[in-house]
């Protein structure tokens, strides 16, 4: 067996026999092997409290670095904000009192912008410099149509094209003619009008259902037609000799349309084979009668409502 296989079989006891060895040592040693000995004990015990000293320090480093780095994450995530800087309600005429001061602010930054005439709004745009596309404003086709303005400086200019978009969509204001897109987005609008016609098909398909149950695939639809009686009021075709006009008045609003000789319904560039069905273009309502909401005017140019003509015999 070698000395290092003994050493290390005495396992918990190396402790025991070092300090006894040093002992030993030391009673067999004179004063000055004995100091030789005390000075290195102390160099070998002060080598090893400066390797703990600095491994201390390194991780006390390493903790202010680290809180360092989330100071600095809380920073960026309070500055990550889509608008900068903004003004609002601004009189036009800062352009040339104060053509200096708006320039060291404004010049250069990108975002959108909104004219108003007044207070009410009349154009929502986007701009890679405001400072200059605004001025232009003052002397194209829209000059003299505003004289306010606010403006929005953002961050980033990856969402400008969707956010003047967006804002235009819901604003409407009177000088946009381009409404812009919403390059990303899918108009929900079809998938919906396909949802509720599926809907409806299996709802008439069920209606009309053999003997109480589903309506079996490729079967007709069978719809009986009311006899008529001499007691049927009058349908459109004929009700006048001429094309005549009709007015509708809902909600402050006046509506007009025409009712051809051949009992055809126009209104808003549309024909209806009924007068209620051109009602329900107005309200959306469908207990709405189209022969009580639409009046004509008679000899003596008075709007009188149609239902007095169906039950005229």
């Amino acid at each position: 067996m070698t000395l290092l296989s003994l050493w290390q079989s005495l396992g918990s006891q190396r402790g025991v026999i070092f300090h006894l060895a040093i002992i030993i040592v030391i009673c067999y040693l004179d004063f000055q092997e004995l100091f030789c000995c005390v000075i290195f004990l102390y160099l070998f015990g002060a080598k090893k409290f400066r390797q703990e000293e600095i491994e201390v320090l390194e991780k006390a480093k390493h903790e202010v670095e680290k809180n360092d780095f989330r100071r600095q994450l809380v920073m960026v995530a309070k500055d990550n904000h889509l608008v900068l800087k903004h003004l609002e309600s601004i009189n036009s005429t800062i352009f040339d009192k104060f053509q200096k001061q708006i320039s060291q602010f404004i010049d250069g930054q990108y975002g959108v912008y909104a004219l108003y005439k007044n207070r009410k709004l009349y154009y929502v745009g986007k701009a890679s410099n405001l400072k200059r596309r605004i001025g232009q404003h003052l002397k194209d086709k829209h000059a003299q149509k505003w004289n306010k303005f606010s403006l929005y400086i953002l961050q980033s200019e990856e969402h400008i094209p969707e956010i003047e978009a967006l804002i235009i969509r819901i604003a409407d204001p009177k000088g946009n003619i381009s409404k812009g897109k919403l390059a990303g987005s899918k108009n929900l609008q079809k998938t919906i009008k396909a949802s509720i016609e599926k809907e409806q098909k299996l709802l008439v398909e069920n209606l009309f259902s053999i003997s109480g149950g589903a309506r079996k695939a490729g079967s007709k639809i069978t719809v009986k037609t009311p006899k008529k009686t001499n007691n049927s009021k009058k349908p459109l075709k004929g009700l006048f000799n001429s094309r005549k006009p009709i007015y509708a008045n809902y909600k402050n609003k006046t509506y007009r349309a025409d009712i051809w000789q051949s009992g055809v319904v126009k209104f808003d560039g549309k024909e209806y084979s009924s007068l209620t069905a051109a009602a329900k273009e107005i309200v959306d309502s469908p207990t709405i009668n189209g022969w009580v909401f639409w009046k004509y005017k008679n000899a003596n140019g008075k709007l009188v409502s149609l239902k007095t003509l169906r039950k005229q015999d």
